[in-house]
């Protein structure tokens, strides 16, 4: 039995010394192939958003798939690989290109079948919708904070420092500055 060349790829949008997140997604991986005898590859994007295939972890395992050396990328959940619909369609043709299949291992859809690639269309799809509804509680959230005078971050402009109390962070006007 010839050992599969599997890239797990594994992404989470903020950084954080131990995630757990990261782990995790690593170990469902390496679990959906526990009865096949196979390598792993780990591919890690921390602190890099869905929105863009612009990640170096992710950039390096499809030079490596353009170069043959996987039987198939896996990955916890496709909103893991992109949050782009157009992005992910040119994913998954490129992938096929060089006979090496997307796997998803919690959402099951086979994408080397008509019925599994549509699937697979669609939860690309509601992660895509679901990007868009995070940027836009993001952004209302600010709006409310700054209507209620409270600081919403960033740089603090010179002439003001930073204070946080109990219900929030705010200005107030350094007069030494």
């Amino acid at each position: 039995m010839k050992t599969k060349k599997i890239a797990i790829y594994t992404r989470r949008s903020i950084y954080s010394e131990e995630s757990e997140s990261i782990k995790m997604q690593i170990q469902a991986c390496k679990d959906y192939f526990k009865r096949e005898k196979c390598e792993f590859e780990i591919f890690i994007d921390e602190g890099f958003s869905g929105s863009t295939i612009d990640r170096p972890g992710f950039i390096r395992m499809r030079n490596q798939i353009h170069s043959n050396e996987f039987d198939a990328v896996v990955v916890y959940k496709i909103d893991r690989i992109s949050r782009n619909m157009v992005d992910f369609i040119n994913l998954v043709d490129d992938f096929e290109k060089y006979d090496v299949p997307l796997i998803s291992v919690t959402e099951g859809a086979d994408p080397t079948t008509p019925t599994g690639k549509f699937v697979m269309n669609i939860l690309a799809s509601v992660a895509e919708m679901e990007r868009a509804n995070i940027q836009q509680r993001v952004t209302d959230n600010m709006l409310m904070l700054a209507k209620q005078g409270r600081w919403t971050g960033g740089n603090t402009p010179i002439g003001y420092t930073s204070i946080k109390l109990d219900n929030g962070t705010y200005l107030t006007v350094n007069e030494n500055q």
